[in-house]
């Protein structure tokens, strides 16, 4: 259907992107995620490079034989908020369309960031993003501080 035509016509754009590696060069260049989001639209996290902890995929958003690059915001203690096409080590849940994203700052993951975000009726929202700078050994691995939660879509469903 053209989901499959949207994939493969993706995938030849993608392996054209001169920021990815070849996929013939990544070791998960198969580990396509995906998943329906809305009627006829659907999410493809496709992997982009490779490094010794952190894999990068890049995130679009496909309708019919459409296709577009998603950004999303991440933060640095150095920088701020900047917007980035890639995300790290992702997970997607196709059911729930919840992503989360955890980038190692270093093997031992005692720093990095991580964010959890979710589609809503006008792309990923953001739900959670935690960050830690420094790599100093303490604290539990990938429990970063909390650095933003959305309140407004992090609160339960109110019951009438």
């Amino acid at each position: 259907g053209f989901a499959n035509i949207l994939l493969r016509a993706l995938i030849s754009k993608h392996a054209d992107d001169p920021d990815c590696d070849p996929f013939e060069n990544l070791p998960n260049a198969g580990e396509i995620l995906s998943g329906p989001v809305d009627n006829g639209e659907w999410l493809y996290f496709i992997p982009c490079n490779a490094g010794a902890y952190n894999f990068s995929y890049k995130a679009y958003h496909g309708y019919g034989s459409y296709f577009s690059l998603i950004y999303f915001a991440q933060y640095d203690d150095n920088v701020g908020w900047t917007g980035t096409p890639y995300v790290i080590n992702p997970t997607y849940d196709a059911q729930s369309k919840i992503l989360t994203t955890y980038t190692k700052g270093r093997g031992l993951g005692d720093c990095g960031s991580s964010g959890i975000w979710r589609w809503g009726q006008y792309g990923m929202a953001m739900l959670e993003y935690r960050f830690k700078g420094v790599c100093d050994a303490r604290g539990e691995a990938g429990i970063f501080p909390l650095v933003f939660k959305n309140q407004l879509l992090a609160a339960p469903a109110k019951s009438k």
